[in-house]
């Protein structure tokens, strides 16, 4: 006699099939409705579970959205700061004698132009130093205080 509610299949395994095949003969009752009225038993815990979840996902998805229009607002915001800082640049290179063609060329080139007109000049660039003190040399050992704070 055919059945109008939903079926679905299940995997088990081995051990787990077993039990449920010798609860069914030992209950007079089909694997099919055994594992049906365990899984009754189970519908208000799933239902709880699928509801945090689904509440889960739309606070991630609202969570998203926020996070997309704050930077939104962010960029908005820096545009105007953006566009002026931009403004300010093209001015100091143009005092400095430097022009679109030449940062062209030097981008193209992948060099720096300096902001002083020297690589315009011929001249070579001002070499970047950063800290103090003479380099620490490989292989050779730090000698240690012997005295103890």
């Amino acid at each position: 006699m055919p059945t109008t509610r939903p079926r679905i299949s299940v995997t088990m395994t081995p051990e787990l099939y077993r039990v449920v095949e010798r609860l069914a003969k030992a209950s007079g009752q089909t694997m099919s409705r055994i594992v049906g009225d365990f899984l009754a038993v189970a519908e208000g815990p799933m239902s709880r579970a699928v509801r945090v979840l689904e509440r889960a996902a739309e606070a991630e998805y609202q969570a998203k959205n926020e996070v997309r229009a704050s930077l939104g607002n962010a960029e908005r915001l820096m545009l105007p700061a953006i566009l002026e800082g931009l403004k300010q640049l093209e001015l100091e290179l143009t005092a400095a004698g430097i022009g679109a063609d030449e940062l062209a060329e030097a981008s193209v080139r992948g060099r720096s132009v300096a902001t002083d007109g020297r690589a315009r000049r011929g001249l070579p660039p001002v070499p970047v130093t950063r800290g103090v003190g003479t380099p620490k040399t490989a292989g050779k050992p730090q000698k240690r205080s012997l005295r103890r704070a």
